[in-house]
């Protein structure tokens, strides 16, 4: 399901969800869910570095002025608070929606420096990038039981040879695929 977003949302998803998703029952040890819940904010770090920012957050930057048109450095972008010239001067601008492009700009200003202040993340998080953070969590948390025959151990896999292995990775290709269509252009935060 997907989750509207708006300046008091504090998570991608919530601890009672990743206990859900890890079958980690709600009344768990203190420790248990401390380590947990650090897991899903890492995730939901991981997440928004793939996907850029999901919760809000008041973002300045500087930028260049080219051609009528500045990009700003983090995007998706939810509202634009104010553009001022190196003069301090108010800037008169339009935008592209949630892309963080401001056009409109008068060709006067090309090669200023523009300050921006901007509002970054999204309106709201669809579901495949909140299973995402979900499913990177419980990864994350699971590789450290290791091959430990307890309840919530890592399922081992059974290569043809008859070996044991324990997946070693951070992000799981699932998790990835599920983010793959919300993912920034490289060299975009």
């Amino acid at each position: 399901m997907s989750l509207s977003i708006d300046a008091t949302t504090t998570a991608i998803v919530t601890l009672p969800e990743v206990l859900r998703q890890a079958n980690v029952p709600a009344d768990a040890d203190g420790r248990q869910l401390a380590e947990l819940d650090m897991m899903r904010e890492a995730a939901q770090e991981v997440v928004e570095g793939i996907v850029g920012p999901v919760l809000w957050r008041t973002v300045t930057d500087t930028v260049q002025a080219y051609g009528g048109l500045a990009v700003l450095g983090t995007r998706p972008v939810v509202s634009i608070t104010s553009v001022t010239d190196s003069n301090s001067t108010a800037v008169t601008f339009t935008t592209t929606g949630t892309a963080g492009v401001l056009t409109g700009l008068g060709r006067w200003l090309s090669g200023r420096n523009l300050t921006v202040s901007y509002v970054a993340g999204r309106t709201s998080c669809p579901t495949a990038i909140r299973l995402a953070t979900l499913i990177i969590a419980v990864h994350l948390w699971q590789t450290q039981l290791g091959n430990t025959p307890a309840a919530g151990a890592l399922p081992v896999e059974q290569p043809l040879d008859g070996t044991q292995i324990i997946a070693g990775y951070a992000i799981p290709n699932r998790a990835i695929e599920l983010l793959a269509p919300y993912r920034l252009p490289a060299g975009i935060a």
